[in-house]
């Protein structure tokens, strides 16, 4: 039974007269006279801050756009394009050269493969033999010294009794020597032979090789005795170490890697396989019509809010929530007229205007981009149409100073609009929490005088009641 109804105390009816449920119908009357105005406020405030958080959106993702294009770098981007990539690709930095060039691989720069097996006797062969169990110390002997020097540099393992190949091929790999070791099967699978593999991980004729001594004029390894228990040791070449051979533009080359990055300015080479390719550096105009045709679909999603919500709704009859807002509309008029101004030093340059490269308003406001016109322009005046969007007069730059002033988050005048309107929401939160405590207070009032009004009147009935059975008993007697 909530506070102040009392009807299962007179199922009848209260004594009084009144309705059962007065109090609680006085403490809606006191809450909507109290509480609704203030939630109402709430509301109002909220609806503020979230219109300004969706305009601040747009305008944080319409700078994040024109940061993109802010600096000159961002118009001379370029890329590198192969005839045929399985036998070369190619990157380009900005400072690429822009050009044509011929490319001819006749050989590819291999890496080093040794291996170290058991003699099998035949001095035809290479390594065939090995032992039967990787993970057997018994099978390597103890106190053997392998030892090489790769990059200049010696490095030297030494086996003990509980030394298996596995574990020495492990430290080996595990070491900063740039050779990889691992265990390897060259017999079958019923068979297995397993030998110890030496692969540098670097391609190249020298020192790039694993050698055995400092020059690297001889490959192999330096052995203190046999390392495999009651056999002789075997080693081999499975691969020298080759340098890639290229011809670019009719001029040899001869590489220790398969990428190079020195032969064309700006350009990494990435060889395949041997034969031809043509190598083409241009100017990467996609990636900047990307950028531009960002820019411009940040605005039209921003313009498009504007309508939906800083404009007036003939059909409807309804103002948007930002209409004669003079933040919005401020930075409205603002932007359009960066884009739609000429820009301030390229009287001199082949365009002035965003309109001249196919940057144009439509009559609804929109902006529209005609990639075709853009690209031609690139093409011709690519330093002139860069102009437009660079330097301290560009549209790009304008754009990030001007929306700065609207959307920094220390400075701006949106964040700090927000701010503003969250603190009145916290101190409506304060002054509904205190018109709660008026409510509960009056409820609290209302349900003691009611209460004791029907006390009184329970008294008075009780009176009546007495005076009606003394007047009957009266009656009787007479």
């Amino acid at each position: 039974m909530s506070l102040g109804s009392i009807y299962d105390a007179y199922p009848n009816g209260r004594p009084s007269g009144l309705p059962t449920d007065i109090v609680d119908q006085l403490v809606k009357v006191k809450q909507y006279q109290l509480l609704t105005p203030i939630e109402q406020d709430i509301q109002t405030e909220q609806s503020r801050k979230d219109n300004y958080s969706s305009l601040d959106s747009k305008l944080v993702d319409l700078y994040s756009a024109a940061d993109n294009l802010d600096t000159t770098s961002n118009f001379l981007t370029k890329t590198a394009t192969s005839s045929d990539e399985t036998v070369v690709s190619a990157d380009a930095s900005d400072n690429a050269h822009e050009g044509t060039y011929s490319v001819t691989v006749t050989n590819l720069a291999k890496a080093h493969h040794y291996i170290i097996g058991i003699d099998d006797g035949d001095p035809n062969t290479g390594v065939t033999k090995g032992i039967s169990n990787p993970d057997d110390p018994s099978l390597i002997n103890d106190g053997i010294t392998i030892s090489f020097y790769h990059k200049g540099v010696e490095y030297s393992y030494t086996t003990d009794s509980q030394t298996t190949l596995t574990d020495l091929a492990n430290t080996i790999s595990n070491d900063d020597n740039s050779v990889y070791a691992q265990v390897i099967n060259i017999g079958t699978e019923d068979n297995p032979q397993y030998a110890l593999s030496l692969l540098s991980e670097d391609t190249g004729t020298g020192t790039n090789q694993i050698t055995t001594d400092v020059s690297g004029d001889t490959t192999g390894v330096n052995l203190s005795g046999d390392l495999f228990t009651g056999y002789t040791t075997e080693t081999e070449d499975a691969q020298l170490g080759e340098d890639a051979k290229l011809n670019v533009n009719g001029v040899d080359y001869t590489r220790s890697s398969n990428k190079i990055d020195d032969i064309i300015q700006g350009v990494t080479l990435n060889l395949a396989n041997t034969g031809s390719s043509t190598i083409t550096v241009t100017v990467n105009t996609s990636d900047i019509i990307s950028k531009v045709q960002s820019l411009i679909d940040a605005y039209n999603n921003f313009d498009k809010f504007m309508d939906e919500n800083a404009s007036y709704d003939l059909e409807n009859k309804q103002a948007g929530p930002l209409l004669g807002d003079s933040i919005a509309r401020g930075a409205q008029n603002n932007i359009r007229d960066i884009f739609s101004s000429a820009v301030a030093g390229t009287t001199d340059n082949n365009y002035q205007y965003l309109s001249q490269i196919g940057i144009q308003f439509n009559d609804d406001g929109t902006l529209e981009f005609d990639q075709t016109a853009f690209q031609n322009a690139l093409n011709s005046h690519p330093d002139d149409v860069a102009a437009l969007f660079t330097g301290d007069n560009g549209v790009a730059t304008r754009l990030k100073n001007t929306l700065s002033t609207y959307t920094d988050t220390s400075s701006g005048i949106i964040p700090k609009t927000i701010k503003s309107i969250e603190d009145k929401i916290d101190d409506l939160n304060e002054k509904y929490t205190e018109a709660q405590d008026d409510v509960k207070e009056y409820e609290e009032q209302m349900v003691k005088k009611y209460s004791n009004l029907e006390e009184v009147v329970l008294k008075y009935k009780s009176i009546q009641e007495q005076l009606d059975s003394y007047i009957d008993i009266w009656k009787k007697q007479k």
